[in-house]
């Protein structure tokens, strides 16, 4: 039996009375009575995502639940404040022992029966990040991108780099050197395919195709931005053929791929999707690095940042790709040099990130702490020299005032790290796997990668002002 608890803010907060919706958002209107904390045995009917995509301060969508209140109304409640226990299976929540708060949880993939596709419907669709979010509250992409996916964040705005150089110190002890190349022209990854980690500059010659890479079904829309009608949600890793790309209507800086499935035309957004094949002639580019994970990731936050700074949602110099604690990591097609190991000290295997010891998201302290890894946690920082970038990349650095110049990645909040520093990797070599460490809300790898002419660069910090949105070197 499943049921609520009404546990408050997860933090020291006055505030005992809660307003309740009648739907799962805050456009809906407000019932003539609050709930105060502490009230529980309460009947979960439903769960949805925000109705507007709306977002925390991390970037994550938030998560309603319908429920029968005490005076025998029904009303919706914010997850935030929501505690939640028993069998939550019909949720995605699995069985949960103990009130637990509602968005410290993964939620799982519910099944979910379309009926026709000229209605609306109203599903858990990739409920964190890969939900189409309103361009208010979400940029090219946000994170704990679950069904609901893993929650993630590197979400808080950082403040700027005061530490210096971070690759003196630290230790490494439980780096070892046991990655394996593939021997093949392709990564594997558990039931997953790495999607041609190792790979050539043959440009392809097959049409142009989007790929799915939301964690579960992604809707579309019947123009190229939100303010169309819905289409027919697009099926995790589908693949549906490229006919047109185009900006958002209403001056977005989000490009929305046409595309033509099942006999049907109509658009979906660029965060939402990877492609394959020769998009040339489309205007995107063909050549760039695979994401680092295979198949098995999904898309969680991108970049908001510098000229492309949404200030409506929170700060982000990087992209979020979420996948299971364990998920490999592979090097760039061409190999890399690592540069920087980084062992989260204060990471521990039952508490690995700094939310689940008590810290606030974005906490100061936390991105101050090299203990913490400055928030990163376990981290690897891998040089891409010139002649291992993509045409794409070394032109777009020549053209930022970079010619000739490297690229540096930093792959952050991981597990396992198998590489050590001044270690040559080969071509999508695995070298660590996804974690949930240091300011993290959920699994994820944060991606972040800044660029130099110098290409042996001793001081991440004194890249800061280098920073550059991931498109320039990969693929979502």
């Amino acid at each position: 039996m499943a049921s609520a608890v009404i546990l408050g803010f997860a933090y020291d907060s006055p505030v005992t009375e809660f307003p309740v919706r009648t739907g799962p958002g805050t456009t809906f209107a407000k019932a003539p009575f609050t709930v105060s904390k502490g009230t529980a045995n309460l009947v979960i009917l439903d769960v949805q995502p925000d109705s507007q995509s709306t977002a925390s301060d991390f970037g994550r969508v938030y998560q309603w639940f319908n429920l029968q209140l005490p005076n025998g109304s029904t009303g919706w409640m914010r997850g935030h404040v929501v505690g939640i226990s028993g069998d939550l299976n019909n949720w995605g929540y699995g069985v949960v022992p103990t009130p637990t708060h509602a968005y410290t949880l993964i939620r799982q993939a519910v099944p979910v029966t379309v009926s026709t596709p000229s209605t609306e419907v109203n599903i858990n669709i990739d409920l964190e990040s890969g939900t189409e979010k309103p361009a208010a509250t979400v940029q090219t992409s946000g994170l704990q991108s679950g069904a609901t996916k893993p929650t993630a964040n590197s979400g808080a705005t950082k403040p700027a780099d005061t530490s210096g150089s971070i690759f003196g110190g630290g230790t490494v002890s439980d780096a070892v050197n046991t990655a394996t190349k593939p021997t093949g022209t392709e990564v594997t990854t558990g039931t997953g395919s790495s999607e041609g980690l190792v790979q050539g500059r043959t440009k392809p010659t097959t049409p142009p195709k989007a790929i799915i890479k939301t964690m579960n079904a992604a809707n579309t829309r019947l123009g190229p931005g939100v303010g169309f009608a819905r289409g027919t949600p697009i099926p995790r890793n589908e693949q549906v053929d490229l006919v047109a790309v185009q900006l958002e209507q209403g001056g977005q800086n989000y490009r929305w791929f046409q595309f033509l499935h099942q006999g049907q035309q109509a658009w979906i957004r660029e965060d939402l999707v990877t492609w394959d094949g020769d998009t040339e002639a489309l205007g995107f580019q063909w050549d760039t690095y695979p994401a680092p994970m295979g198949d098995n990731r999904w898309w969680v936050r991108g970049w908001n940042f510098g000229n492309d700074y949404n200030p409506a949602i929170p700060k982000h110099d990087g992209w979020d790709l979420g996948a299971q604690v364990g998920e490999p990591v592979y090097a760039g097609p061409e190999g890399g040099k690592v540069i920087k190991v980084h062992k989260c000290t204060k990471c521990t295997a039952s508490q690995p990130s700094s939310v689940s010891q008590g810290f606030s998201l974005g906490d100061a302290s936390i991105w101050n702490d090299p203990a913490w890894g400055w928030g990163y946690g376990n981290f690897v920082i891998i040089r891409y020299l010139n002649e291992q970038l993509p045409d794409s990349t070394r032109t777009t650095l020549e053209k930022r005032g970079f010619p000739g110049g490297h690229i540096y990645v930093n792959y952050a909040h991981l597990n396992e790290m198998r590489v050590t520093e001044g270690q040559e990797l080969g071509a999508g070599e695995i070298f660590a796997s996804c974690g949930n460490t240091g300011n993290s809300e959920g699994p994820h790898v944060h991606l972040e990668i800044r660029a130099s002419t110098n290409p042996n660069v001793t001081s991440w910090g004194s890249l800061k002002d280098n920073r550059m949105n991931p498109i320039v070197l990969f693929k979502r």
